[in-house]
């Protein structure tokens, strides 16, 4: 009898620690795949692309042509910072946590859009607009996917679109 619960016991500690394992181990990663392209869709190749997982940094590449590709994990908060010479540095917030559900589709793509610093240069306010994230891509789960945050999205454009205004303003006076 003692010798039947001491297998159960080993069996049940076993299954516990191989699920722990598994599911540490083979969780739904998310691949993000995205352009680099400025605002005429014109395709900008060597750009430096710094990953930060919360505020550390965990890889920094130039990318060889537009197309760029990241492996992230799950449930953790990333941060894609996009630069080139000459262009506004743009960063995506990424959370890969998907509340315990199962993600339709594990890659996720989209276009990175670095505007000329030339055309913010004349506007005072520019520099903190861009400290913010360009997007955030979040687990959507009604979609059962991942997709940009659009109310974040129509903010942002909101208030680019009122330092671009301003600036236009002042020139005008």
């Amino acid at each position: 009898m003692c010798y039947q619960i001491r297998n159960a016991m080993k069996t049940f500690i076993l299954t516990a620690i191989l699920s722990a394992f598994f599911s540490i181990t083979f969780a739904s990663p998310l691949v993000v795949k995205f352009q680099v392209v400025d605002a005429y869709g014109n395709m900008l190749k060597k750009t430096k692309v710094n990953v930060y997982k919360g505020n550390y940094l965990i890889s920094s590449e130039i990318s060889k042509s537009n197309k760029v590709k990241v492996d992230l994990k799950s449930d953790a908060r990333y941060t894609i910072e996009v630069k080139l010479d000459g262009f506004i540095t743009k960063r995506v917030v990424i959370n890969t946590n998907t509340y315990d559900q199962e993600p339709e589709e594990s890659n996720y793509k989209f276009f990175v859009e670095l505007e000329r610093t030339e055309v913010y240069a004349d506007m005072p306010n520019a520099d903190q607009f861009f400290d913010y994230p360009a997007a955030i891509i979040e687990f959507d789960s009604e979609l059962g996917n991942f997709d940009f945050n659009r109310s974040y999205g129509i903010s942002s454009k909101y208030h680019r679109n009122e330092i671009v205004s301003e600036a236009i303003a002042a020139s005008d006076q």
